[in-house]
């Protein structure tokens, strides 16, 4: 018979599994709009490959094809005014201007006011370092211990833009500027005390997941939001997924074990973590 912690774990993970598959269902819905949307814009348009991330199209008179990123566009279309399918429409016809004016990072400078409040933070491994080694000296910042790093990206760009120091130089920003401004940033989409103060007052289980990339960045948020003596073990074993909870009385790591099923392939630490108002460790 398992004991009762264990059932809530596994409740948690059941419905952070539904809300994955919620979240791909949405998307792929969007995706689908989105290619409709390009074909009756571009009738001879072809779609080569359709991934949750990106498309990879080519023809279309007055459209060059090729790899159309998909993150800022679920983004966009996920905010609270975009209600109707109209809505929807206007948000397609923005970011095709965007796709066909080229305006992506790749193909300018950086703007502090266009772009600063689209600086967001991302965590990694160290490994990350070593598959992308055009970002080895990028701005970076160690999460403790713990192995993970905070890296900076430009959010809603057709494709992910990692924050080189050339960027920061067009930014006008110090390291201490961005992580400061990147942090605000992150606020703006995060409102979840209240869940901080269901996992610290009830000892409720809380799985974020705004399947907007951010997810596992969001356990950042989380020493600002505990007062002293407060404690909670968390866990964020991919980019999309943190789960945080009540430290158990026992203190035993096991009983938080159900916590570091990964749900994406974008991995990141299989260890709990223990967050207070000083900061993140390794228990």
């Amino acid at each position: 018979m398992l004991p009762w912690w264990a059932w809530v774990i596994l409740v948690v993970i059941a419905l952070a599994w539904v809300l994955l598959f919620v979240g791909m269902a949405w998307r792929r819905g969007i995706r689908r709009e989105f290619i409709a949307f390009l074909k009756e814009k571009f009738g001879d348009l072809k779609v080569l490959e359709e991934h949750i991330a990106y498309l990879r199209v080519e023809g279309g008179r007055g459209f060059e094809g090729g790899l159309v990123g998909l993150g800022a566009l679920y983004h966009a279309v996920g905010q609270p005014e975009v209600r109707t399918p109209a809505d929807r429409r206007e948000v397609y016809e923005k970011y095709l201007q965007v796709l066909r004016e080229g305006v992506a990072v790749s193909s300018r400078r950086l703007d502090p006011v266009q772009d600063g409040g689209r600086v967001m933070p991302r965590l990694v491994t160290r490994e990350f370092f070593a598959g992308e080694p055009a970002l080895a000296g990028a701005p970076n910042v160690p999460l403790g211990q713990t192995g993970l790093y905070v890296v900076y990206v430009l959010d809603g760009d057709p494709s992910v833009v990692y924050l080189t120091r050339d960027h920061l130089k067009e930014l006008e920003m110090n390291d201490a500027e961005l992580g400061a401004t990147a942090m605000e940033n992150l606020w703006r989409t995060s409102p979840f005390e209240h869940l901080v103060r269901d996992a610290v007052d009830k000892g409720m289980t809380v799985s974020v997941k705004q399947l907007d990339t951010y997810d596992a960045a969001r356990l950042l948020l989380l020493p600002d939001l505990l007062k002293d003596g407060e404690e909670l073990f968390a866990a964020v074993p991919d980019r999309d997924t943190l789960v945080f909870t009540k430290a158990p009385q026992s203190g035993q790591v096991e009983a938080m074990e159900g916590m570091l099923t990964p749900v994406s392939d974008k991995l990141l630490l299989s260890r709990v973590l223990r967050v207070t108002n000083r900061g993140v460790e390794l228990v």
